[in-house]
């Protein structure tokens, strides 16, 4: 299950609201689904939408919409990475978390990050 690269061009602040929003609805249905199948597609979706939003936004951005929606898939993104089973899509899924994060979440929410990589490399 791949997907080609996605490429979103931001053209205004409309354009950004429009493609969070769509993202939110899919994160909503992500946390709702019980498939296996559907929950591995939103999370490749995600990441990789939100991988080519962090190349081409290289500062931070205070846009409400893409805020709300990045702090509402932090904890998940950490759980993720607590389950050994989910590690080759939950790496991606939380270093694109990570990258389209304010600062002050980034720096809270990077050990945790870095700590779940160790456990799983050591074991």
């Amino acid at each position: 299950l791949t997907l080609k690269k996605i490429k979103v061009k931001v053209f205004s602040i409309d354009h950004v609201d429009g493609v969070f929003n769509i993202l939110t609805n899919c994160g909503i249905r992500l946390f709702k689904t019980r498939e296996k199948e559907v929950k591995n597609a939103f999370i490749i979706m995600i990441s990789e939408i939100l991988t080519s939003f962090a190349e081409i936004a290289k500062i931070e951005l205070n846009i409400a919409v893409v805020k709300n929606f990045v702090e509402s898939l932090t904890s998940y993104a950490t759980e993720l990475l607590k389950k050994a089973k989910m590690l080759n899509l939950a790496i991606p899924f939380s270093t694109a978390v990570l990258c389209c994060s304010t600062k002050n979440n980034y720096f809270s929410n990077y050990l945790s990050f870095v700590n779940n990589l160790f456990q799983f490399i050591r074991s």
